[in-house]
């Protein structure tokens, strides 16, 4: 099963660091997870599209260069996924 692994805010709103599922894709991946956690698809989802500001990798790689919520997932693959980060002192 792929280990979805959570940074940021998002860690917070699924209160572990990570979550084993069995998806094909990215996007059935979170279709497993988002539905039980409205505060976590409300951060995340923006009427089914991923918003902008999120990044999720697959075993380090971007999946806007690969193919977005459809890049596959294999039983190994490890999902990283970030909320924004912002602020700091000048």
């Amino acid at each position: 099963m792929a280990c979805l692994k959570f940074f940021g805010r998002f860690r917070s709103y699924v209160a572990t660091r990570e979550v084993s599922v069995a998806a094909a894709t990215v996007r059935q991946a979170l279709d497993q997870l988002l539905p039980g956690n409205r505060d976590l698809q409300a951060s995340m989802m923006d009427n089914g599209t991923l918003r902008a500001y999120v990044r999720i990798l697959v075993n380090g790689h971007d999946i806007e260069l690969a193919q977005g919520l459809d890049t596959p997932l294999g039983p190994d693959d490890e999902v990283a996924i970030f909320s924004p980060v912002a602020g700091g002192q000048d």
